[in-house]
């Protein structure tokens, strides 16, 4: 590590760790995040809502500076579902072997979706294991956490067991039951050379996150929607079909989209430092039938203007 300058980058939300990591030749730039969730029956009152949403923002505002990746213990349990959107994302399924699940693992699910960020667990593993075992059973509720766009950088996922590490270096009776730890230790390794990133400037911006799980049953389907909504296939059938008038039904018809969400779809705004949120939200840039007219107009849909 004495290859590396190392600072703390932000650590001004309770159980959110960022680190700064720049190696003092490449320059290359390393952003390790080290999270703790506590589980969704403790005693303590935690915001896990406002958990993710710091960290949504976090990843808007780090993902242009450098490699990020994020790590720890979130007491979510995600069963069978999938990390990625199928069909779109070109993301290799994962290895489960804990098939259980529970509503804070939905919360991690969805937050992967939207960050476009995936499990290393399951994935690129030497040896994939249960990452917590006590006397209540085994589980997964830590992770690694990588962007998708950057799976070839990770290999060699590693789940020790906490009983193997400690009869491999010393005698398991010589450490005291209380002094067990339940969970497992994760490893894994980052091609680093692979990976040259500088620091980029950014300026401060925010877009809309929509609750899509509160979307209403007659969304898009009231009297007024229906009446703009055939006047814009009127236009279609009516007007000569050019490149022009396809791209201002398009529009028209991504305005309408748009208010009937700001109207019917509860929302939140969200801050980031992003210098480009538009590129992020080529949401899978590697999809062929994206291009830069789309991207402008999904940012359309879902930015809003800085205050």
């Amino acid at each position: 590590m004495n290859l590396f300058d190392i600072s703390i980058l932000d650590a001004s939300v309770e159980g959110i760790l960022w680190l700064k990591l720049v190696h003092k030749l490449e320059h290359t730039v390393v952003l390790p995040c080290v999270c703790y969730l506590p589980p969704e029956n403790s005693s303590r009152t935690f915001d896990v809502n406002g958990f993710y949403e710091h960290l949504l923002t976090n990843i808007y505002e780090y993902k242009k500076e450098g490699l990020i990746f994020i790590c720890g213990d979130f007491n979510s349990r995600c069963g069978t579902m999938d990390d990625f959107i199928v069909g779109v994302d070109d993301v290799p399924q994962r290895s489960i072997i804990d098939y259980s699940a529970n509503s804070y693992g939905e919360l991690l699910i969805d937050f992967l979706i939207n960050t476009n960020m995936i499990m290393l667990n399951g994935r690129k593993s030497s040896n994939n294991n249960f990452t917590s075992v006590s006397v209540k059973g085994s589980s997964v509720v830590d992770y690694c956490l990588i962007p998708q766009e950057k799976l070839d950088v990770y290999t060699d996922f590693n789940v020790i067991l906490t009983t193997d590490l400690i009869n491999k270096h010393c005698s398991i009776g010589s450490v005291g039951p209380s002094c067990m730890p339940d969970h497992s230790f994760l490893t894994w390794n980052v091609s680093i050379k692979s990976v040259l990133v500088s620091c980029d400037q950014s300026h401060v911006n925010s877009f809309d996150k929509f609750e899509l799980k509160n979307v209403p049953q007659d969304f898009m389907n009231n009297e007024s929607v229906l009446i703009e909504i055939n006047k814009l296939i009127d236009t279609l059938e009516t007007n000569a079909i050019d490149t022009h008038n396809i791209d201002d039904v398009y529009t028209s018809w991504c305005n309408i989209v748009k208010d009937n969400m700001y109207d019917n779809i509860p929302y939140r705004t969200i801050r980031t430092r992003s210098s480009n949120i538009s590129n992020f939200k080529k949401f899978r840039g590697n999809k062929p039938w994206w291009n830069d007219n789309l991207a402008i107009l999904w940012s359309n849909l879902c930015s809003a203007e800085a205050e």
